[in-house]
């Protein structure tokens, strides 16, 4: 029999990514990890909110201060719109933009880091 899966569950899965996001699980190291449950899939981080971009449901308190708690003064543009619209889409869109902010850093940064990394080592 198909699973059943309901819309509060993946409003749920999405509370429980940023809240998750917020304390630091998520790093473009490993974007893929956290793994979080809906029924008896696993989805990535970025994977909830795909699930939840066409959610019109209003966004939990908790969670949108967990969301504005991750925001730096460069995010007012994503602050407005959560403000003015404080959905599960606006809360998902709003995370994708904080991951890929933070892949792009790391992708820049990871060629100065190898770089550091071999530095005075011999090639046999």
């Amino acid at each position: 029999m198909p699973e059943m899966i309901q819309t509060d569950d993946y409003e749920k899965a999405f509370c429980e990514a940023v809240e998750r996001y917020s304390a630091g699980e998520w790093s473009p190291e490993r974007p893929d990890h956290p793994r979080i449950a809906v029924g008896r899939n696993l989805h990535s981080t970025r994977g909830i909110c795909v699930l939840v971009l066409a959610n019109p449901h209003t966004l939990p308190e908790r969670t949108i201060d967990q969301l504005f708690r991750t925001m730096h003064a460069q995010h007012d543009r994503l602050r407005q719109g959560l403000r003015e619209l404080p959905t599960y889409a606006a809360g998902a869109t709003c995370l994708i933009e904080l991951m890929d902010e933070r892949e792009i850093t790391y992708k820049e940064r990871a060629p100065a880091i190898d770089a550091s990394n071999s530095v005075g080592k011999s090639v046999l």
